[in-house]
């Protein structure tokens, strides 16, 4: 068997690119759809976020358990829900 045989490349070329391909599909799956909300208010006393979903313009407020990550937001960033839980509203 000679390893140099141009009619092995074709196969060996077309198997490399569906693997290339197939260890890429999670990636394009996390990145596959932009962030839901945009933050319109941040409320640094009680850990509240409100978010305004881009689609709907409806608003929504989550509480942001984490503080590190709390530390990070501004207003004007884009964020999806997983940042945080809905917040318990009096």
């Amino acid at each position: 068997m000679n390893p140099t045989n141009p009619r092995r490349h074709p196969r060996l070329i077309a198997a490399l690119l569906s693997l290339g391909l197939l260890a890429s599909l999670p990636a394009m799956q996390v990145f596959a759809e932009a962030p839901c909300c945009a933050i319109v208010k941040i409320d640094k006393a009680t850990g509240l976020v409100t978010l305004r979903d881009n689609k709907t313009g409806k608003l929504e407020t989550i509480t942001v358990k984490d503080p590190a990550a709390f530390a990070k937001l501004s207003v004007g960033q884009a964020a999806d829900r997983s940042i945080g839980v809905p917040a318990k509203m009096p």
